[in-house]
């Protein structure tokens, strides 16, 4: 986790490592060219807490609801680390959630997870189970290559 701190603080939006692309910044709109035709976000529980990221990707299919926050022919995928009260009672429980709180995987204080997200449409593919979660087909240019930003990565909680 330092080298991904020192980074972020030389002005890096990201590091590759292999086929994977961590971003340790805010990043204005990059292109990355997808090695197994899939679009897949991996989030981690660990330094994250509270906090929240968004990526807004070019998309093929779009609506205004799946759209968010986004530019036009974008789509919208928000993940985020918060601790909910328990219904009838005062205990709190961890939560890593895709797109909204009711898509989420609780989780103990003891514990760091990571979950991740396929973006496809009509549905996500989700590495945990939830209800179904609505998206995009991430349009590719020249037949690879798929452009997004991300906003919202936080110093010690890398996306």
């Amino acid at each position: 986790m330092d080298n991904l701190d020192a980074l972020s603080s030389d002005g890096e939006n990201y590091v590759q490592y292999g086929n994977d692309v961590i971003f340790v910044r805010d990043s204005g709109k990059v292109g990355l060219e997808l090695t197994n035709d899939e679009l897949e976000f991996q989030f981690c529980s660990d330094g994250c807490m509270g906090k929240r990221v968004v990526v807004c990707y070019d998309c093929e299919n779009t609506d205004e609801f799946l759209r968010g926050d986004c530019d036009l022919n974008q789509c919208d995928f928000r993940a985020g680390v918060k601790k909910e009260a328990v219904a009838a009672s005062s205990r709190r429980q961890n939560l890593l959630w895709f797109v909204t709180i009711a898509a989420s995987r609780p989780f103990d204080d003891i514990d760091e997870i990571c979950e991740s997200i396929i973006m496809k449409s009509p549905e996500a593919g989700v590495s945990f189970q939830t209800t179904p979660i609505k998206s995009c087909d991430p349009k590719k240019y020249d037949g690879k290559v798929i452009k997004l930003s991300v906003r919202g990565v936080k110093h010690g909680c890398p996306f």
